[in-house]
C-alpha cells in the first residue's frame, strides 16, 4: 500500500504532521459538521469505489502526498497504488 511519506519527493520539506493538519483543516473547511449532504443523500454508505487518475497532459505531479492522505482519513482501508512521485513527471493519457 502506498502511503503519503512513500510520494513525498526526497527533497521535500513537508512532514507528516503538516500534511495531516493540511488535510484536516482542508475537509472540516469542505465538509463541515453535516458531511457532503449530496453523497450521503445519493450514495449508499456500503458503496465500493475504484478510481484511475490520469493527467491530461505531461506535467509535474505535485500534492500527490496530500491527496492520499486525504483519502486515507476518510478510508483508513484503501488501497491506493501510485506509480510515481511527487515531483516527478506524469506523462500524458496517452502513454499510460
Amino acid at each position: 500500500m502506498t502511503t503519503s511519506a512513500t510520494l513525498l519527493h526526497p527533497e521535500a520539506f513537508l512532514s507528516a504532521l503538516a500534511i495531516d493538519e493540511a488535510v484536516q483543516r482542508a475537509l472540516d473547511e469542505d465538509l463541515g459538521r453535516a458531511g457532503d449532504i449530496t453523497s450521503i443523500a445519493t450514495i449508499p454508505e456500503t458503496t465500493n469505489a475504484r478510481a484511475i487518475l490520469v493527467a491530461r497532459q505531461a506535467g509535474v505531479i505535485a500534492g500527490l502526498p496530500l491527496a492520499v492522505a486525504t483519502f486515507q482519513k476518510l478510508s483508513p482501508d484503501i488501497n491506493i497504488q501510485a506509480h510515481y512521485r511527487d515531483g516527478g513527471p506524469s506523462p500524458p493519457a496517452s502513454t499510460c
